[in-house]
C-alpha cells in the first residue's frame, strides 16, 4: 500500500531527529544514533526502521576488520574490487555505503551523493513510495539528511 504522499510528503528534518529520540532501540542491532567503529559509523533512520552502516576512506583491509565488529554478516563478498563506491542493501532494513576515498574532491561529494541515492530510494521504495512530481520531497529530504549525517560523521571540510 502507498502511503498517502499528502500526509508524508512533505517531513522536515526535525520530524527525523524527533524520531530518533523515541525510537525502539531493541530493533537495531548495534548502537544507538550515529556510532563510530574505526573508520565506519552507523546512521539510524528510526521513522524508516533502517540502518545505514557507511564506510569511508578505509582500505580493504580497514574495512573487514570493521565490519567484524558489527552484525552485518558479509564479509569478503562486501568488497567490490572494481568500484570506486557501492551500495548494498541486507536483509530489508541494514543497508551499506562504502567511499573507498576520503571526501577530499568534489567528485568525491559527487560519487557519495550517487550512493546516498541509491539507498534513499531503496529506503523509500521498501516504505511504500514511488519517485513522482508528486512524492520528490520525500526523496530529496530523505537523501540531504543522509549526506549531511555522513558529512559530519566524516569530519568533512569543504
Amino acid at each position: 500500500m502507498v502511503p498517502n504522499v499528502r500526509d508524508t510528503l512533505i517531513f522536515p528534518l526535525e520530524k527525523i531527529k524527533n524520531s530518533q529520540k523515541n525510537f525502539d532501540k531493541n530493533k537495531f542491532f548495534l548502537f544507538p544514533l550515529i556510532t563510530y567503529l574505526c573508520g565506519m559509523f552507523e546512521i539510524l533512520i528510526p521513522i524508516y526502521d533502517v540502518k545505514l552502516l557507511v564506510s569511508i576512506g578505509q582500505s580493504d583491509k580497514e574495512f573487514l576488520s570493521s565490519l567484524k565488529k558489527t552484525k552485518f554478516k558479509c564479509g569478503r563478498q562486501c568488497l567490490i574490487p572494481d568500484a570506486e563506491a557501492y551500495f548494498i542493501p541486507f536483509e530489508g532494513a541494514h543497508l551499506l555505503i562504502r567511499c573507498k576515498h576520503k571526501l577530499k574532491k568534489p567528485s568525491h561529494i559527487g560519487i557519495l551523493s550517487h550512493e546516498v541515492l541509491h539507498a534513499t530510494i531503496y529506503i523509500l521504495h521498501r516504505a511504500g513510495f514511488r519517485l513522482t512530481k508528486h512524492s520528490e520531497e520525500a526523496f530529496t529530504y530523505l537523501q540531504e539528511y543522509i549526506i549531511t549525517q555522513i558529512l559530519k560523521q566524516s569530519k568533512w571540510k569543504n
